[in-house]
């Protein structure tokens, strides 16, 4: 009896110190660069990589996926008919996709991911979680035109950072080249009463929604970043005409989920010019028509 007794000591002593934030996050900063790492979460695993000291890291030390309560205060603000799609634009190693299929909260996602070893890890995660019949990937940026060449710059250290090149004048340390597509190319017989479009793409989000106009043009509700510091002016005037010219009357920023704010010119400048006050402040905005 004693020595069960302490091999059960042990045993919580053992899992204490896994399951410590603290300690993981340790582990994860002393791991090897290009180390490949294992999270084994309460509803999903993730496979990750070492260098990525923003999404990786903050999976691996907290056990949870990156940003998904993003999404739950989104579907607690919609009423999205049941077997809905989600569109994610962006979706990194998968940490909105996957739970989202997990959980049921959607019955099936189509997923775009440009760069290629963050999209080799989204199909792995995809993979060890069962989801591999319900989500559909790609392999590329989604943009204005068909085929269009365009330089993804590369950050070595935050993984979700990596981010398309529009000015030419900007020096650029470390780039691929890639191919974009439409997200109409994509879309067939949208329910906008049961599908949702969501976007991360660091600044690139104006030419996203200029090939989407099928979404637009039925409402989709569609979940974006909005950061001034790298959607530039023109980009945004456009941005923003999209939205109203399509018919989409209110939006959400997300940082204030329970104000519904009615969509116009005036409503989203003054935020727009909020955030540019503070170099490098964001937000999430969630789009949306209602009668």
């Amino acid at each position: 009896m004693k020595m069960l007794k302490l091999f059960l000591k042990i045993i919580k002593i053992i899992f204490f110190f896994f399951e410590n934030k603290k300690i993981r996050k340790a582990i994860f900063d002393t791991s090897e660069p290009n180390t490949i790492l294992f999270s084994r979460g309460v509803n999903e695993n993730f496979i990750l990589q070492s260098n990525d000291q923003v999404i990786g890291r903050t999976v691996y030390a907290t056990k949870k996926p990156f940003d998904f309560h993003k999404l739950t205060i989104v579907l607690k603000i919609l009423n999205l008919k049941k077997n809905g799609l989600l569109i994610d634009v962006g979706a990194n190693i998968g940490t909105i996709c996957i739970p989202a299929i997990k959980r049921n909260l959607f019955n099936k996602a189509i997923v775009f991911e440009p760069e290629p070893l963050n999209y080799s890890l989204l199909l792995s995660n995809i993979i060890i979680n069962g989801c591999y019949n319900r989500i559909s990937t790609h392999n590329i940026a989604l943009g204005s035109k068909n085929r269009e060449k365009l330089n993804l710059q590369l950050d070595d250290h935050n993984k979700g950072n990596h981010r398309i090149i529009i000015n030419s004048k900007i020096k650029i340390k470390k780039n691929i080249v890639i191919n974009s597509y439409k997200l109409d190319s994509f879309i067939k017989n949208i329910n906008s009463l049961s599908t949702l479009l969501w976007i991360d793409v660091q600044g690139y989000e104006t030419q996203v929604l200029s090939g989407a106009k099928k979404l637009l043009n039925k409402k989709v509700p569609v979940c974006t970043e909005f950061s001034p510091t790298f959607l530039e002016k023109k980009n945004y005037d456009l941005f923003k005409k999209m939205f109203i010219k399509n018919g989409y009357n209110y939006f959400y920023n997300l940082n204030l989920p329970l104000e519904k704010i009615a969509l116009n010119n005036e409503s989203i400048d003054n935020l727009y010019k909020t955030l540019q006050k503070n170099k490098f402040a964001e937000t999430d905005l969630l789009f949306i028509y209602k009668k």
